[in-house]
């Protein structure tokens, strides 16, 4: 069976090849080039990413774009550059997998415009007298490092937290060590990049995620020389991606779209489609690019839910902490490990609560590595023993967000999506982070120490029910943020048979969709989206 599927995706690959080299044939017909846009290096450990950004390359270019790629993976840096990327469970990265969707995006670009590597711009011998002068720094040096006024020691450290699983660095063996390669790693792009940028003089920068490294120095470049950038963030669901001008996508503004919608209707069948989506696949696991499907055990519910009914009990719901979209979310908490430790520290003076802290399942996800920094581990460290009134959940416990919510007197929340669902169901959401979903009239935002522990206390204290309005307002913000702004534009996302693309012959089946063609519009035109 194995034998038969691999030739069905060889024999797949081979279509889409075709139908991608169709479409940047049409694309170079005669036209005339009016802008000049630089593609960031692509995510090419997947290759719906490879296709992704050639299938937009060459809209652009037929719409009078003149194109020039950044090739990001060569002999020089790759087995340095991505934080976040595994092949599978513990398992290291085969790096070959990079190469060689490397190779396929330069083939592809070549076609459509020029193409630079590394290799073109930093030799050996550049890095190795890098790495000279770095490792004469000492740790807070290297946190605080800058070169031509991009600021280096933040990206090289959030780099290695995502790397080695942690928001503690310092918990990295040979972490000192570690931070220099990261650091090193950051300059040589940053070096690479800038030379670019010089020699293309391109008037727009398009880039996957640029909350993430390498990219996010290619964004700070492009406000460094005041080019228009503009980045995309797929996962959310399969197929489906967002874009953005001038900001992380991942992280988007929200207030401004929010405020011009948040008073119109949301009909009977959007609302149905969010409670469908939060007990069918949220529930199940069945979400995102990490898919993991829950175990359930009813004895283990019931248990739990006894427990919860003995006092009044709040729910800590915990982010992975290396990731790093919970990272550099603080608002009055200096980290998200503190966040943790200070609320726990509260239920420890207050016997009189109870305190549920549910780790994240992707801690133990079977799909990454297991998570060093565990929600479980910052406890265990701080804490040597937890009294009764408070219980961790383990990430692999037959237990559910879903199980909890309608017995805890308030949801406590970083920036999971639990925060949003928690208040479709009519448990309190109490903010502690800057979640996308926070100020936007649903959730209770404390803005200092005293206001979260103050509104704790009285969470748990009083009987205090979501009006209809807060549900409503929470359910039409999932309902936009899940199937508006993650928008599926008919290009595949961690796909594996590409039907879309598939069953889009040329550019005009691309630029029939209002949204792709307003896309495409925008960026030539260096708009907002």
């Amino acid at each position: 069976m194995k034998i038969v599927n691999k030739f069905k995706s060889i024999i797949n690959n081979i279509k889409v090849n075709k139908q991608i080299n169709k479409l940047i044939d049409y694309a170079k017909a005669d036209h005339k080039e009016s802008v000049k846009i630089l593609f960031a290096p692509g995510f090419n450990i997947n290759m719906s990413f490879t296709y992704h950004d050639t299938i937009i390359a060459s809209l652009l270019h037929a719409k009078g774009a003149k194109i020039h790629y950044t090739s990001g993976h060569d002999r020089l840096m790759t087995p340095l550059m991505f934080g976040g990327v595994w092949s599978s469970g513990s398992q290291k990265l085969d790096f070959s997998k990079l190469r060689n969707g490397e190779k396929k995006a330069r083939s592809f670009f070549d076609k459509l415009g020029e193409v630079s590597t590394m290799e073109d711009i930093v030799t050996t011998n550049d890095v190795q007298h890098i790495y000279n002068n770095i490792k004469k720094l000492d740790v807070n040096e290297l946190l605080n490092y800058s070169l031509n006024g991009i600021d280096l020691g933040h990206d090289a450290a959030n780099r290695l937290r995502n790397l080695d699983l942690v928001s503690d660095i310092t918990l990295i063996k040979d972490y000192e060590e570690k931070l220099k390669l990261s650091l090193v790693n950051c300059i040589v792009y940053c070096t690479y990049f800038e030379n670019i940028i010089n020699k293309f003089n391109p008037d727009r920068i398009f880039s996957h995620e640029s909350f993430y490294y390498p990219w996010s120095i290619m964004q700070k470049l492009a406000y460094k020389n005041k080019i228009d950038f503009y980045n995309y963030y797929p996962a959310v669901h399969k197929n489906a991606y967002i874009y953005a001008k001038g900001q992380h996508a991942l992280l988007l503004d929200m207030n401004n779209i929010w405020n011009s919608i948040k008073d119109a209707q949301l009909s009977i069948e959007n609302k149905e489609k969010i409670l469908s989506l939060i007990n069918g696949e949220r529930k199940n696991g069945n979400t995102g690019i990490l898919k993991q499907i829950r175990n359930i055990d009813e004895e283990e519910n019931r248990k739990i839910i006894k427990y919860m009914k003995e006092k009044p009990t709040a729910v800590l719901y915990g982010n992975v902490c290396w990731d790093l979209c919970a990272l550099d979310k603080e608002i009055f908490f200096k980290s998200i490990k503190s966040a943790y430790i200070e609320t726990i520290e509260f239920f420890i003076k207050n016997p009189q609560y109870q305190l549920i802290i549910k780790s994240h399942p992707d801690e133990e996800n079977p799909k990454i590595p297991v998570t060093v920094e565990k929600l479980e581990n910052i406890c265990k460290s701080e804490f040597n023993i937890l009294p009764d009134n408070i219980k961790i959940l383990m990430p692999s416990a037959p237990v559910t967000a879903y199980d909890l919510i309608p017995f805890s007197k308030c949801s406590i929340v970083y920036t999971t999506t639990v925060g949003l669902e928690s208040t479709i169901f009519g448990t309190p959401v109490l903010t502690i982070a800057n979640a996308h979903y926070r100020g936007k009239g649903f959730t209770f935002d404390p803005l200092n120490k005293n206001e979260y522990f103050g509104k704790l206390n009285d969470l748990l204290v009083n009987d205090k029910y979501i009006d209809d309005k807060w549900i409503e307002l929470a359910t039409k913000y999932y309902y936009y943020y899940y199937y508006e702004l993650f928008y599926e534009y008919g290009i595949e996302s961690y796909s594996n048979d590409m039907k879309n693309i598939l069953n889009k012959p040329n550019i005009e089946s691309y630029l029939m969709d209002k949204r792709m063609n307003n896309l495409i519009k925008s960026i030539i035109e260096g708009a907002e989206i």
